[in-house]
């Protein structure tokens, strides 16, 4: 299960070259769990405060960023807060030399129709996605909690709904 979950965060890093915040694997992976990833079939997500949440996600980023897989960055915004940063490291093709063909070309796909969704979209989209499929609330019923829970979200409501449909979800 973490082998598959930690080929299934380089896979994406490859495909991507770059990934911003360690939040943004979770909304992926979680996107990707969902269309069915072998990979990813066992990972075990809940909601947390910024939507799905897995800790074999988060642990799968952490083991693969100590190495030389993936490549960890850190910054400081103007207000202090640290962000992350993930790059190709030497040894990653190694690593997702691991995932089935299907799963690569499912996260090949899925991050190259995501990669310019601004992170808070992704959040609320795949809050309201989750909410709707574990919580057993109505599409209309998650998309209302999920903005109430997640007021900064607002400005990217109505990109989140046509990101669910773009991608196929709720």
């Amino acid at each position: 299960m973490i082998l598959g979950a930690t080929a299934s965060v380089g896979a994406l890093v490859q495909s991507l070259g770059r990934i911003t915040g360690r939040r943004r694997f979770q909304y992926l992976a979680y996107i990707l769990r969902t269309k069915g990833v072998p990979e990813l079939s066992e990972v075990v997500f809940r909601y947390h405060h910024y939507g799905p949440f897995s800790y074999d996600v988060d642990y799968a980023v952490s083991w693969a960023s100590s190495g030389v897989t993936i490549v960890q960055n850190t910054g400081k915004l103007w207000y202090q807060e640290q962000y992350h940063t993930f790059e190709p490291g030497p040894k990653l093709g190694e690593l997702v030399a691991l995932m089935s063909e299907e799963g690569l070309r499912m996260v090949q796909d899925i991050a190259q129709r995501t990669k310019d969704i601004p992170c808070q979209e992704l959040e609320l989209a795949t809050a309201m996605d989750f909410l709707h499929r574990f919580d057993e609330m109505s599409s209309s019923e998650a998309e209302s909690r999920a903005l109430q829970m997640m007021p900064l979200c607002r400005p990217f409501h109505a990109q989140a709904k046509q990101t669910l449909v773009a991608l196929e979800l709720n």
